[in-house]
């Protein structure tokens, strides 16, 4: 007979597995004797099955609403579980400021009960928000009801339901009266003492801040390093509004810039204000009391780590200019040596005036220059360690105003021996002196009309048939010449001459001499040329070969004409 537990096995499995000659076949009987000894061990007593289903939330409620601190709220709960108790029940709420509070009650608990709580002079006034509650039973499963109808179990594989449809708000509940601190303190200055720090150096941090309840928690300044590693200087604690904060620079912080990247301010009320390098202001409590932006700068509290090897940067050769109105363009190179960190950035200053323009990059324009001045140019590297000595002096350049020109505009007949008139409209600021040039236009190819520099112009015979157009030039000084030119003329026709009846004198009678007298043709000049007939006493008129002056000798041929 086996006792309960024990193993039977036939001798031959204990001497084949001594003999050190045995074969491969006898181990392998001697394996299965053992696995068939297995088979007379009494089967272990029967395990009860595990609980895997998650409790069921049927109800719950909160007995006073307004609640004020110090006073007791209640909660009701009433659960279902094939267990028949609950291990925990928790409600979690959160406050007017976003603050997370929690009301629980553990232990062997019944399905249906109560759980209280003494509501804290911390807990703000307003509305406290359920935003779900935890139900777990003796097993350990936990069913998570949520504000939003869905039920999350824990194991997520448990058994149970996946949503919900209790109203949580249903037991929400409004705190009144309380003397909690819900204001933010607010951060007013602060600077760093050293830069550049060697390790080993203490640098110092300074503070100020103001705050309702006189006093803070903590302040905490986050620096990045060079390498993009984040530092922490803090202080905290009872300490005072205004103060400092110390930090000995270890070894391990690399050369080069550190950054301030946000500085946070705790009050005793656990009030968080975060200052960022981006000017806003992170709340913590969201919803405390308190701005959201600030006009601090932060880098005015970087400094630079340098454990020797760092240096200036070397001098940046000479840059160049190009003028504008009351401004300059000045660009550069980057120097041959930055020192070993990163140039951070570049002074311009203008000689004379001492004006200075600081920029990142490697050109920059100068404004608030005088219009007339011939200016020129420095510039200055900085790196983390210092600055460089300036650079030599760019070319000397001049900066002009520009002119608000008119709208020219040209009047007049366009006709051989009339004048045209330009009108060159309204010019700016100040006193602008006026020139003028016309120009002849044919067949779009533009001809400069030699000495017509005047307002006024006289068409010739020469402009028969062309456009006209002139340019005005203004010019003053301090500025920068400007030319406007006018719309082209219609084209120039011909004149029309002013005609007079000529006479004739002088004896007609053969051998005399006639002499016609043409009056004064205009407008002048006027170029005439002569011809004379004969006429006949029947009327026909016969021009004269030849008698093409102004004189004519009466001939024979003349005799019968009567005229």
């Amino acid at each position: 007979m086996l006792r309960e537990g024990t193993v039977a096995l036939r001798p031959t499995a204990r001497v084949l597995t001594h003999r050190r000659d045995v074969s491969w076949a006898g181990r392998a009987i001697a394996a299965l004797l053992v696995l068939l000894g297995a088979f007379f061990v009494t089967p272990p007593r029967a395990i009860a099955a595990a609980d895997v289903t998650t409790p069921v939330l049927n109800s719950f409620s909160a007995d006073l609403s307004p609640v004020t601190p110090g006073q007791i709220q209640t909660l009701h709960y009433s659960a279902s579980d094939d267990s028949g108790a609950l291990s925990q029940v928790l409600f979690i709420y959160s406050d007017s400021l976003g603050g997370q509070h929690q009301i629980a009650r553990s232990g062997g608990i019944p399905l249906t009960g109560t759980l209280t709580q003494t509501i804290p002079t911390t807990w703000p006034n307003g509305t406290s928000t359920l935003d779900s509650v935890y139900v777990t039973d003796a097993g350990g499963n936990v069913a998570i009801y949520r504000a939003n109808g869905s039920i999350q179990k824990v194991p997520t594989n448990a058994v149970g339901p996946t949503s919900h449809t209790l109203d949580l708000s249903t037991a929400n509940f409004t705190v009144d009266g309380s003397s909690a601190d819900v204001t933010t303190p607010v951060l007013n200055s602060f600077s760093a003492d050293l830069s550049p720090v060697t390790p080993g150096q203490i640098q110092t941090l300074h503070y100020s801040a103001s705050d309702d309840s006189g006093a803070l928690s903590q302040v905490l300044f986050i620096y990045s390093d060079s390498l993009g590693g984040q530092h922490q200087i803090a202080r905290s604690g009872g300490i005072p509004l205004t103060g400092t904060l110390t930090q000995t620079i270890p070894t391990t912080w690399p050369n080069g810039t550190s950054t301030l990247d946000s500085v946070y301010v705790t009050d005793a009320g656990g009030n968080v204000a975060i200052y960022r390098a981006n000017g806003s202001i992170q709340k913590v409590p969201t919803n405390a009391v308190g701005p959201t932006s600030h006009t601090l700068d932060l880098s005015t509290a970087n400094f630079t780590v340098n454990d020797g090897s760092l240096h200036v940067p070397a001098k940046p050769d000479a840059p160049s200019a190009t003028a504008g109105d009351g401004s300059a363009t000045v660009s550069w190179n980057p120097p041959t040596n930055d020192g070993g960190a990163p140039i951070a950035s570049y002074t311009v200053v203008s000689i004379p005036d001492g004006v200075t323009v600081k920029t990142r990059g490697t050109s920059a324009t100068v404004a608030g220059l005088r219009n007339g001045v011939a200016y020129q140019f420095t510039v200055i590297a900085s790196n983390a360690v210092g600055s460089s000595s300036p650079s030599d002096t760019s070319t000397a350049v001049t900066p002009l105003g520009t002119l608000s020109p008119g709208t020219v505009t040209v009047s007049g007949t366009t006709k051989v021996g009339s004048s045209l008139s330009v009108d060159p409209g309204t010019w700016g600021p100040g006193s602008v002196a006026l020139s003028y040039q016309w120009s002849r236009v044919v067949g779009g190819i533009s001809t400069v009309v030699a000495g017509a520099k005047g307002s006024t112009y006289a068409l010739s015979p020469a402009d028969a048939g062309a456009q006209l157009k002139v340019v005005v030039t203004g010019s003053e000084s301090g500025y920068t010449t400007a030319d406007r030119e006018s719309a082209l003329t219609s084209a120039v026709a011909y004149g029309t001459l002013v005609p007079v009846t000529p006479k004739v004198s002088g004896s007609v009678k053969v051998g005399y001499t006639l002499t016609a007298t043409p009056g004064a043709w205009g407008p002048a000049p006027v170029s005439l040329t002569y011809q004379w007939y004969r006429v006949s006493s029947a009327g026909a008129v016969t021009p004269i070969s030849g008698a093409r002056s102004e004189e004519r000798r009466v001939g024979k041929e003349c005799k019968s004409a009567w005229r």
